[in-house]
């Protein structure tokens, strides 16, 4: 019984997490979500981070369009020393970068088991 319970628990996390995925990937045809509604700060670098993880694993469409949006708006927001930096919040310099670089890497980045017992 016990058991039950938590693979059915299990079973509406899962199905949380889709929703949630999906209501994501429904803004990222909105173009001021993806450029940080004009303004970038650490926050939103984060946020690109675990949107691209979770793209990553759940792969096709939906990664490469994100992929290509996120790189491009990187690329345009970037600082002339190649840096990131975020304007408003968590604005540091090596925070920023730090994330920025992990977005634009997150296709190099090891898939989780989970991804690869699902067959993705």
């Amino acid at each position: 019984m016990k058991a039950q319970t938590r693979l059915e628990t299990i079973r509406r996390d899962a199905d949380a997490q889709e929703q949630a995925t999906n209501a994501v990937v429904r803004q990222l045809g909105d173009k001021r979500f993806v450029q940080g509604f004009g303004s970038n700060g650490g926050e939103e670098f984060l946020s690109y981070m675990n949107i691209s993880e979770t793209l990553l694993v759940k792969g096709g469409k939906e990664w490469e369009n994100w992929d290509k949006q996120i790189s491009e708006n990187l690329s345009r927001i970037q600082n002339q020393d190649g840096s990131w930096s975020g304007h408003h919040c968590i604005t540091g310099k090596t925070f920023c970068t730090s994330a920025a670089l992990l977005v634009l890497m997150a296709d190099r980045a090891p898939v989780p088991v989970t991804a690869k017992i699902k067959g993705k």
